[in-house]
């Protein structure tokens, strides 16, 4: 999913909202609501997956980092 799915989604159902209440279309401003519900909801979960990813990537980091500390304190232990 891109980062501008959501976005056009948004605008796509404001402007199908905009040509409902112009033509008086019920079905097409009920379409352009649900267009704009959909982009949000795909921003949403794009921001949620891009924040999953930052904390697996500290996660990842501050192993790796308890790893490397560990085998330096054993290493240390070992040389004595």
């Amino acid at each position: 999913m891109n980062d501008y799915s959501g976005k056009l989604d948004q605008a796509k159902g404001s402007a199908k909202t905009v040509a409902g209440e112009i033509t008086n279309d019920n079905s097409l401003k009920v379409e352009g609501a649900v267009d704009k519900a959909k982009g949000k909801t795909k921003e949403a979960l794009n921001d949620a997956q891009k924040k999953a990813e930052e904390i697996g990537d500290k996660a990842k980091n501050e192993i790796n980092k308890a790893k490397r500390d560990f085998n330096n304190k054993e290493d240390n232990v070992n040389n004595k």
